[in-house]
């Protein structure tokens, strides 16, 4: 998740292409993150709580809390992440957003 929130804040819109599960990219995937990271300045990233996620889970869960600028405005993101494993490694699966 650390690392996810990084690469937004640094637009690195491959990592976080190739960090999410295959299954949930499609054709306007990569063109969707690079929209959000272009118009948010991720300033803080505050991890609430995480579910299994050890090293012989094939899923885990993640509540987070994002704060960004957006517009000139402070706002913050709270949502619930689920990620598994693919190839070994962990990838964004989906997440709800609260």
């Amino acid at each position: 998740m650390r690392s996810r929130f990084s690469a937004y804040a640094l637009k690195l819109i491959n990592y976080l292409y190739e960090t999410t599960h295959p299954d949930k990219r499609d054709a306007q995937f990569h063109d969707e993150m690079e929209a959000w990271a272009n118009r948010a300045e991720f300033t803080a990233l505050e991890i609430l709580g995480k579910k299994q996620g050890r090293f012989l889970d094939k899923f885990g869960k993640v509540e987070f809390i994002a704060y960004y600028r957006q517009f000139g405005e402070e706002k913050q993101m709270h949502e619930l992440s689920r990620f598994r494993r693919y190839r070994g490694k962990w990838h964004y699966y989906d997440g709800v957003v609260e």
